[in-house]
């Protein structure tokens, strides 16, 4: 499959798909990966498909615009295209969606068309469109974690990174603290 553009239904079937992390130096198997959680963390993980057929990069980041951003790409030649993402943002920041929704758009996007997205939310490759360009809050998804900020006001991005790895089907066993 090509990826430079790619339907919807596609993107989900590569977002199922079962993967591993790779070494730093992108050929051999890791067999746990530690991850810490630290204010100011980047990491690019190197995931590939079990089968070997496709190569993913998995981008952490925490900054203070973002309370961390989790971002899922597929690697192919000399380009990455987004697939996924899920954003954990504040309530003060917006994401604009598409006014238009084509025929590609799938149903259960359409209702978002237009619409601003307030607070956390989680990004869809659709194509015709920009590379994530589409996005809905994050309680209208199937994603696990919906906030990372409980009622202390405590940041729990171990719990996002663990449920991202799990929406993704990472297989390499991972812990985050």
């Amino acid at each position: 499959m090509v990826v430079t553009e790619f339907t919807y239904e596609q993107a989900k079937k590569l977002i199922d798909t079962p993967k591993v992390i790779l070494e730093s130096d992108g050929k051999i198997v890791c067999k746990q990966k530690q991850i810490d959680c630290s204010a100011g963390l980047h990491a690019n993980l190197m995931l590939q498909s079990k089968d070997e057929e496709f190569l993913f990069v998995w981008t952490i980041n925490r900054s203070a615009k973002e309370l961390i951003k989790l971002s899922l790409h597929v690697l192919e030649k000399d380009s990455h295209v987004g697939i996924f993402r899920v954003d954990y943002v504040s309530k003060d920041s917006i994401h604009h969606n598409p006014a238009v929704a084509t025929e590609d758009v799938p149903d259960y996007l359409k209702s978002f068309a237009g619409k601003d997205i307030v607070g956390p939310h989680a990004h869809f490759n659709v194509a015709g469109y920009k590379t994530l360009q589409w996005a809905v809050p994050l309680i209208n998804t199937d994603f696990e974690i919906k906030s990372i900020v409980d009622d202390n006001k405590s940041i729990n991005v171990a719990s996002a990174i663990l449920a991202f790895a799990k929406y993704i089907n990472v297989q390499t066993p991972i812990t985050a603290q």
